[in-house]
């Protein structure tokens, strides 16, 4: 099948994968909480002719499809979990479940996963290898899920039901839409594509007093003060000039009433960095930095650092693959190598670790439309016609990547 072929194969399937798209956005379902999108998963690979495994990894799917002779074995993670927002868009196929919604498209990568099963069950004669295709139940469960007291996310809880064996996978390729991209465009990029999260906790404990007699206790919240500045200022003492760093505060909690210095105060937030080695000390290096900052305010500071997300970390010849495929299909304009890493994640790391891997982003964004909000936003939307765009790339990369011996 030529690359000609391929378009038009996605532009006459591309109709029914918008229809399955706004389905499942109709009937959105939680983390943990799936039934019929795999359902409708499993019932499409099977009529396409793939072998299916259902409950792999909680509520997980696999399919799995072999070329015409023995070779390499390639695996692609579409999700396919929702979140628990509101839906505030006016649109007919708005989510019809109170406080939930795809708020950050699942539905439409878990349609192209399905494009891509009925595109090349019916090329099966012309490629070599295996193509395994893993429905993620659980990827916005997050890294640090188990430290909450949940189940591991869909990656983790795939991955430990053997997903990666039986073939063996040689490679493993995962994308997501992204509305700051224009539809149309595909961003990839070697190395570090996403920095992930770590989750920072701090506890500041000082001696509560009453406020006339703010000489006799120990400020818990001036040490915060000074706790959270340090903090803010980090990057420079822990991560080189050249590295991206990001580190905020999101809760704080302290204080009984407006006429008292409290004795503790809890703060928690978010650090993300780049690079693996800075990384790995980051803990011990911020730890060190709260607690001097505490001490500064004759107060102390228990520090802890919980794990969330690693970096998203691209094999650079599958990245090169990627963006050479999305400049054939959708020219050289719209495939862009990206300068830096975003700061942000995803669980698609774990099925990663050790597998060389590839993870891409297509453009979902539209401001002719007013297709603009952002991923986790109640009005956060796409373009469908990104749907396509992105089929026709997996595809074109899928037979690319089988095809090169």
């Amino acid at each position: 099948m030529s690359t000609a072929e391929v378009e038009a194969r996605v532009r006459d399937l591309e109709p029914e994968l918008v229809a399955i798209r706004r389905e499942i956005h109709q009937h959105p379902e939680l983390t943990f909480e799936l039934e019929k999108t795999p359902r409708i998963v499993a019932d499409r690979l099977a009529a396409a002719g793939w072998e299916v495994e259902t409950d792999i990894g909680g509520q997980g799917v696999v399919g799995i499809l072999h070329g015409s002779r023995p070779g390499k074995v390639l695996a692609i993670r579409p999700d396919m979990d929702a979140l628990p927002f509101p839906d505030w868009k006016e649109v007919p196929y708005a989510s019809q479940t109170p406080d939930v919604m795809h708020a950050c498209g699942h539905d439409a990568h878990t349609a192209i996963g399905i494009g891509i099963a009925e595109i090349l069950a019916n090329m099966r004669d012309q490629f070599p290898g295996t193509v395994k295709l893993l429905f993620d139940p659980a990827e916005e469960a997050g890294g640090a899920s188990e430290a909450l007291g949940l189940p591991p996310c869909g990656p983790k809880a795939l991955r430990a039901d053997g997903v990666l064996e039986n073939p063996k996978v040689d490679a493993l390729m995962g994308f997501h839409n992204l509305p700051e991209i224009p539809v149309g465009q595909v961003w990839v990029r070697p190395g570090v594509i996403f920095t992930g999260y770590d989750i920072i906790s701090v506890e500041v404990t000082g001696k509560e007093t009453h406020a006339a007699r703010r000489h006799q206790g120990k400020d818990a919240i001036l040490a915060a003060s000074q706790v959270i500045q340090t903090l803010y200022g980090a990057g420079s003492r822990v991560a080189p000039n050249n590295q991206v760093f990001s580190l905020n505060v999101g809760l704080l909690e302290g204080g009984k009433d407006y006429n008292l210095i409290p004795s503790t105060v809890k703060m928690k937030g978010s650090v993300r960095c780049g690079d693996l080695d800075t990384r790995a000390g980051l803990g011990e290096r911020l730890a060190a930095l709260v607690e001097s900052a505490a001490e500064s305010a004759d107060c102390t500071a228990e520090f802890t650092l919980t794990r969330g997300n690693p970096p998203v970390v691209n094999d650079p010849a599958l990245a090169s693959l990627v963006h050479a495929t999305a400049a054939g299909v959708l020219g050289t304009d719209n495939a862009v190598m990206m300068d830096a890493p975003l700061l942000i994640g995803d669980t698609f790391c774990f099925l990663a670790e050790g597998v060389p891997s590839v993870y891409w982003l297509f453009g979902s964004g539209n401001t002719d439309r007013g297709i603009t909000y952002p991923l986790h936003h109640s009005l956060y939307d796409l373009d469908e016609a990104c749907i396509g765009h992105a089929l026709r790339v997996a595809v074109e990369a899928t037979l690319s990547y089988l095809n090169s011996g």
